[in-house]
């Protein structure tokens, strides 16, 4: 006999959450596996175990911090979990790449340094640190920046650009890279 997939509403899906209803994480898992586990794929560039289990997590974030989701802050309970996926994302990244210290700071220099070689302007380092680093919503940072939606996602996407600029260049100048003293290797 084949399991029947019920669809609950948002506010069901929270209200359930909240009262650990596992009727409910069940629900949720069938409504939003699917697509949570696509932004880890595309993010991630493989599905293998690390992105399920990544998946894994999200779901228990859910689960344990339903109590903390407020729609009026956090936007649509989907955009909530993809935050936290994309989170996910960020530690297994740091966690490969730089020993866990993706954080953009003066802490880490070679992060700095690659801001600084990709041109990244303060503004536009700190707006793509709000976002992906400490998982603001982009209405949340912009207001602590006191620029206006529209402004920061503009920042946030020069930044990206010009982030993806160093990384992907054909040109292997070495004005263009970041340095490669021990902390940073970027092959697989």
């Amino acid at each position: 006999m084949t399991e029947k997939k019920i669809a609950l509403t948002e506010e069901q899906l929270v209200k359930g959450l909240r009262e650990k209803d596992t009727n409910t994480i069940v629900a949720l898992y069938n409504q939003y596996a699917g697509a949570i586990l696509g932004i880890l794929v595309r993010q991630t560039g493989c599905h293998d175990a690390e992105t399920e289990q990544a998946l894994q997590r999200v779901f228990i974030k859910a689960w344990t911090g339903a109590d903390q989701y407020d729609q009026k802050k956090d936007g649509r309970l989907f955009t909530w979990m993809v935050r936290f996926a994309r989170k996910e994302f960020t530690a297994e990244v740091s966690e490969k790449f730089l020993g866990n210290q993706l954080s953009i700071n003066e802490e880490y220099p070679h992060v700095k340094e690659i801001m600084e070689n990709a041109h990244v302007t303060p503004l536009q380092e700190q707006a793509v640190n709000m976002v992906f680093m400490d998982g603001q919503t982009y209405k949340t940072a912009a207001e602590a920046l006191h620029i206006s939606v529209k402004e920061f996602s503009q920042e946030v996407h020069q930044g990206i650009k010009k982030l993806r600029k160093v990384f992907t260049s054909d040109d292997n100048s070495e004005e263009n890279r970041p340095s490669n003293n021990g902390s940073l290797n970027f092959e697989m």
